[in-house]
């Protein structure tokens, strides 16, 4: 299952297509170098930089995913990680993105 942020970071490069790479994501269609930013599937970690195409796993089909953000390249999604993680201790002094989604 996907749950989108409400405050969804979308990188530039992926911003006028938004709409159709949610849906092609949602319905498990392939894509080419799309990347997701989600809560990390291990607890020690806090987010995950993630391929799209791996959401179509039994992994991430049997599971609740959080995404943060979309980038086109890896590149990109990394940048957005740091403007996240930057935006998030500016907000709350804190860098545990974490902790805003426990019950995830």
């Amino acid at each position: 299952m996907i749950r989108w942020s409400e405050h969804l970071y979308i990188d530039e490069d992926i911003e006028d297509e938004i709409k159709t790479v949610k849906r092609k994501i949602e319905k498990g269609k392939f894509q080419f170098n799309v990347y997701c930013i989600m809560i990390s599937s291990n607890s020690s970690n806090m987010l995950d930089i993630v391929n799209s195409n791996e959401l179509r796993f039994d992994f991430y089909k049997n599971r609740e995913n959080v995404i943060l953000g979309i980038a086109k390249g890896k590149s990109n999604a990394v940048l957005i990680v740091k403007n996240m993680i930057m935006d998030y201790f500016n907000a709350f002094g804190t860098y545990n993105i974490r902790s805003q989604y426990a019950d995830v």
